[in-house]
């Protein structure tokens, strides 16, 4: 991991490294619209660099924990990252898709919006939250749907 947020002693205010993957993420989001992750130590390297180390700990936990009730039910996650709704209003939505192994059908795109009130670069420090919050909100119904064929 990186580098986590410092909170500047005496104040609420965090003093956040310029990691490479941050400024990936943001310069992906800017030129091209979207930013997915490649690998599972990307994954982890941006849920590490959270400004709270409780919120890195629950999006560990519930992405394990997910992952895992994903394979039991023939599916997986297949496109884990951020899309651009609208630059100028500064709306952004955490996305993934759901495959089923068993099946042909087409994947579930699920979408979690914000407006990110914060600089671009800063994203990657909210990662964790974001997830946290996506993952709170998991579309069950329609991935046992998707698991199913349907």
């Amino acid at each position: 991991m990186h580098g986590r947020p410092s909170k500047l002693e005496g104040s609420g205010i965090y003093a956040s490294p310029n990691t490479a993957l941050g400024q990936k993420i943001a310069r992906a989001l800017v030129e091209q619209g979207e930013f997915y992750f490649s690998s599972s130590d990307q994954i982890l390297d941006a849920f590490g660099q959270a400004f709270e180390r409780d919120d890195t700990q629950k999006a560990i936990d519930s992405i394990l924990t997910f992952t895992k009730q994903l394979k039991e039910m023939g599916c997986h996650m297949r496109e884990f990252g951020y899309r651009t709704i609208d630059d100028d209003q500064g709306t952004y939505a955490l996305t993934y898709t759901i495959e089923s192994h068993q099946h042909d059908n087409d994947p579930l795109w699920v979408n979690e919006v914000f407006t990110l009130d914060i600089p671009l670069l800063l994203l990657i420090n909210q990662f964790a939250s974001h997830w946290n919050s996506c993952y709170a909100k998991v579309p069950m119904k329609d991935i046992v749907s998707v698991a199913n064929g349907n």
